[in-house]
């Protein structure tokens, strides 16, 4: 039997139009996320890795994960982001037997955040089960389902973490960002592309259009493209 709490592919969303013709035209690159390290380390808290996000919901569940990371979005083939290395995360509670084993691996005491350096990409794919939000409320992770590609970084001038104040110097993101895109984005074919989903049905002439316009797909692959495009408005009305 068909297990429906799963897709056969893997969703990536975002709050911008522009951020989704980027990734059809450019493919994805990875970007500095900053997530909860308090699991690993008494200091930093928090700290930023470079990844792209992934989300294992299929899209008749997808309404609240959307309404946090954004009601744009493409589909991938499973199969293509395991070629290219992602991965599901690993949530950890705080009581978890593993969690001792991970902060071996990573030599935790009070000092190890700089030998931890070595480590970022177990790091990277590890988020805490819950977390206490601001107002109180509880922040359940593992409900997003979240798979990432981590970019093995084996270059010096780029950071391969960050800590939070770092992450919050606008220059050194955007020097990092745009290393990150020349050096670690990922292409992404038009048969391995499930889905390709608007806001709005009155977004979709212009995803059609914008299609038509790229270079770096033939028009056989364009036309398989544009049966490809549909939007949350009508997801959200029919489910």
């Amino acid at each position: 039997m068909k297990n429906s709490a799963r897709s056969g592919s893997l969703f990536h969303y975002t709050r911008e139009f522009d951020f989704l013709k980027s990734i059809l035209k450019n493919g994805f690159y990875p970007r500095y996320c900053l997530e909860h390290t308090s699991l690993f380390f008494q200091s930093p808290t928090k700290s930023a890795f470079p990844m792209v996000c992934f989300c294992d919901i299929p899209l008749s569940r997808s309404s609240r994960h959307t309404g946090d990371f954004g009601e744009y979005g493409i589909g991938v083939k499973k199969e293509w982001a395991i070629r290219n290395k992602a991965n599901p995360v690993i949530y950890l509670s705080q009581e978890s037997t593993i969690l001792n084993d991970f902060r071996v691996l990573i030599g935790q005491d009070e000092d190890s955040f700089e030998v931890a350096h070595a480590s970022y990409g177990l790091l990277g794919h590890t988020k805490p089960l819950s977390v206490s939000g601001t107002g109180g409320e509880l922040e359940e992770f593992h409900q997003e389902c979240e798979w990432r590609y981590v970019p093995e970084i084996r270059r010096d001038h780029i950071n391969s973490f960050l800590k939070e104040e770092a992450f919050n110097d606008e220059k050194l993101i955007e020097e990092n960002q745009a290393l990150l895109a020349q050096h670690y984005s990922v292409a992404i074919q038009a048969t391995e592309i499930t889905s390709i989903i608007v806001k709005t049905d009155s977004e979709i002439e212009e995803a059609i259009d914008f299609l038509k316009g790229l270079e770096n797909f033939t028009k056989s692959e364009i036309d398989l493209l544009l049966t490809r495009i549909s939007s949350f408005e009508s997801i959200n009305r029919d489910y």
